[in-house]
């Protein structure tokens, strides 16, 4: 494979077009098997661009990891810090004691501005609530919301998403987002979600159905307002009568009950409500009392999916600030139904959600990472499911935002290729970026112009020998799709007559 200088027009490769059947894009699964069939281009080889920056380093850390670690080393110097000048001051070896222990102090804690915002954060920190079964029935996902609050204008936003909005969830193709939980658990869920959202997702907190029990009885429960009766099994117009109409009192059991109640026939928007006037109350809840937030965490909230409790503890409390500023806005992902009206299947509105963004979440969008605006394509190239799932979650710190995944034209790929499709500085940046997130790959050039990805990503072989262990074994009842023979016979004869066609 001939190299190409990066400051030189050279041989280029011809990549899959993204979105193109034959990239295997994003498209729903009952078509991928006409799409095998009639739409794959076999990728031709083009260039490698050569880097002498060395080889590429070890894959990134998660982005939650990295500012705890931050705020550790941050903390732990300036305590250090005031250790050692207290210890002067008490010797009587400093001049000026009061300045300098007011230096001290400036040292340890965190001024405003910035500085603090790193130190303890981002601007808007957003936290996803993903709420599932814990009996491994379907669906998995009861409910997904994604909260925020920013901490300069003092806004809160809880943005509850269907779960089954149609996405592309990244290494298994598209699915409902809450779909992603029966292959990656929240953290896919929360991969899913910035990519479809186009924002950091910071944390995702996993929640069994069963422990919103637990969690609304910590703060001694509160007054919701029903608007109508609801049985349960109304057949023929019978049923047990679940709660009566107009404002009650409920306690954590029967607040989590009401949250989760979803009548015959009812679809994921109807029951929507329900969840906000649940986490409503909860917020306004927290706001009257102080001591209610360390009721929930006060044993570091064990009922909580997190590995960041502490982050969760600042949204809660946050937003409970907001409540109480009445700057407390819910809303619902602007989406459409596909096929029936009562059938749970949605597609975003892609211009609302837009416009959703930049009103309400414009603080969460990634904006300082090389990969901040840069949107990838992820093929499989060798075969093994979930290897696109191990990239986007490796990209996800960078702030890339994966748009479509699925399979490329053969898995006989031995070197995982960056391709990118212009020779741009800044897009050879990126693709370094990639690499060394990645710790594999081989950078090209794609001499096939297309306005839908910035970069593509074809994963090789070598991918598992660094990230074998990362790759998430096969949900339960989720099959890999195979061609019959005749299949791979047809789809093969149509590669051999394409690269005969090719000039």
């Amino acid at each position: 494979m001939p190299h190409v200088d990066e400051d030189e027009a050279g041989p280029r490769h011809d990549a899959p077009a993204a979105g193109d059947p034959g990239a295997g894009g994003g498209a729903p699964r009952a078509r991928r098997s006409e799409q095998r069939r009639s739409g794959r281009r076999r990728a031709a080889r083009g260039g490698a661009v050569p880097d002498e920056t060395g080889p590429p380093a070890g894959p990134a850390r998660y982005r939650r990891s990295e500012v705890r670690r931050r705020r550790r080393r941050r903390t732990l110097g300036r305590t250090a810090l005031l250790v050692v000048v207290l210890s002067l001051l008490a010797a009587g070896l400093v001049l000026g004691a009061s300045g300098l222990a007011e230096r001290a102090r400036e040292l340890v804690v965190p001024p405003s501005g910035s500085d603090a915002e790193e130190l303890t954060g981002e601007v808007q920190p957003t936290l996803a609530i993903v709420t599932h079964a814990q009996d491994g029935s379907e669906p998995p996902t009861r409910h997904i919301a994604v909260l925020a609050h920013d901490r300069e204008t003092g806004d809160g936003t809880v943005l509850f998403v269907p779960p089954s909005t149609v996405a592309d969830v990244p290494g298994h193709g598209s699915f409902g987002v809450g779909e992603a939980f029966a292959f990656g658990d929240s953290a896919l869920v929360g991969v899913t979600l910035e990519n479809l959202l186009g924002i950091r997702i910071d944390e995702v907190l996993g929640m069994p159905e069963e422990d919103w029990a637990v969690l609304l009885d910590r703060v001694g429960g509160f007054e919701v307002d029903v608007p109508s009766t609801l049985t349960s099994d109304p057949d023929n117009g019978g049923g047990q009568l679940r709660f009566e109409a107009g404002p009650q009192r409920l306690d954590g059991p029967r607040l989590a009950e009401y949250l989760m109640f979803r009548g015959d026939g009812e679809t994921e928007l109807d029951v929507l409500p329900r969840l906000q006037r649940v986490l409503r109350g909860l917020f306004a809840s927290l706001a009257e009392d102080a001591s209610r937030l360390d009721a929930v965490f006060a044993d570091g909230a064990p009922m909580l999916e997190t590995d960041d409790p502490d982050h969760v503890r600042g949204l809660f409390s946050g937003l409970a600030e907001a409540s109480r500023d009445d700057r407390l806005v819910m809303l619902t992902l602007p989406v459409s139904p596909l096929g029936s009206d009562r059938t749970d299947a949605y597609r975003v509105d892609a211009e609302r959600l837009r416009q959703l963004v930049d009103d309400r979440l414009a603080a969460a969008r990634p904006t300082e990472q090389t990969g901040a605006g840069r949107s990838l394509q992820i093929l499989n190239g060798v075969g093994t499911p979930g290897v696109g799932q191990v990239v986007a979650e490796l990209l996800q710190p960078g702030g890339y935002r994966v748009l479509l995944t699925g399979n490329a034209s053969d898995f006989d790929h031995t070197t995982t290729r960056i391709v990118i499709y212009d020779d741009a500085p800044e897009q050879l940046e990126v693709a370094r970026d990639i690499r060394e997130r990645l710790g594999v790959g081989e950078i090209e050039r794609s001499g096939m112009p297309q306005s839908v990805v910035d970069v593509t990503i074809i994963v090789g072989a070598d991918l598992l020998s660094v990230h074998g262990g990362e790759v998430p074994s096969q949900a339960p009842g989720r099959e890999v799709e195979q061609d019959d023979e005749d299949d791979e016979d047809e789809q093969d004869d149509e590669d051999d007559g394409a690269d005969d066609e090719a000039p």
